[in-house]
């Protein structure tokens, strides 16, 4: 049924959701082991944590080597719209391996629960194996204050005094790191560039259109789903500078 505050658009993937055939990586047990198609690729995941949408995954995709724990964020359909956790006919797959990178699938094409015990204990306990070691609280702190203090000095050191403030306000609006790294990046170069006016109101523009409506820990974030990437790459493009990796100046 379609819903009257969604566009035509919305409302078609909506729909393309729930008539879809698609299984849910939050219902299933843990072990539960799944073999999906995608394009020409084959993905075989093992059910980890289904809480927290953990799964343990091998691929023949020639980009992913090895087998890791990777947070299966949901199905999506080449925009903003994601249906949370699931695996949806049709529907990409968005993927954020815990070690670090993102992966966007194309469409699944189908995909099916196998029953190979022996099998799906063994991918788990080869990711496992790799999972990546997790910080302490009091690491975080430390980590979150040393960061914090980074991102003063640039401030301070970089910009005008009288763009300091939104700056500081900018960068507060992002719940996380590379987020917060990645606005600094942009406004670093715009400075650099002669494009700081233009690069605030694209800022603005961008944060009320596409990630005020993240949660906090992935607003933004370039490494949590490629069409923040994307998003991040399009500004770069829109205000004419190049990324820090890419500037020659």
């Amino acid at each position: 049924m379609s819903h009257p505050n969604l566009s035509t658009k919305l409302n078609a993937v909506v729909r393309a959701g729930e008539e879809n055939p698609g299984i849910d990586i939050k219902t299933q047990q843990k072990g539960t082991m799944l073999e999906v198609m995608s394009g020409r690729t084959k993905y075989t995941m093992v059910v980890v944590d289904p809480e927290k949408q953990e799964v343990a995954m091998v691929t023949d995709n020639p980009n992913i080597q090895g087998t890791d724990i990777w947070y299966y964020m949901g199905a999506g359909w080449g925009g903003s719209v994601m249906q949370v956790g699931r695996i949806v006919v049709g529907a990409q797959m968005r993927m954020r391996r815990l070690s670090g990178g993102t992966i966007e699938t194309s469409p699944v094409k189908s995909f099916s629960v196998r029953d190979d015990p022996r099998r799906a204990k063994r991918i788990m306990d080869e990711a496992e194996a790799r999972r990546p070691r997790v910080m302490t609280e009091a690491e975080e702190k430390e980590y979150d204050s040393k960061f914090a203090e980074i991102v003063e000095e640039i401030i301070s050191k970089e910009f005008p005094g009288d763009k300091q403030a939104w700056i500081r306000e900018m960068v507060g609006r992002f719940g996380n790191t590379p987020a917060k790294g990645t606005v600094l990046g942009v406004l670093s170069q715009a400075q650099k560039h002669g494009k700081m006016d233009e690069a605030m109101r694209l800022l603005e523009r961008d944060w009320e259109k596409h990630w005020y409506y993240q949660p906090g820990y992935a607003a933004g974030d370039p490494e949590f789903m490629p069409l923040n990437a994307h998003r991040w790459d399009a500004l770069y493009r829109e205000l004419g500078i190049p990324k820090p990796s890419e500037d020659r100046s």
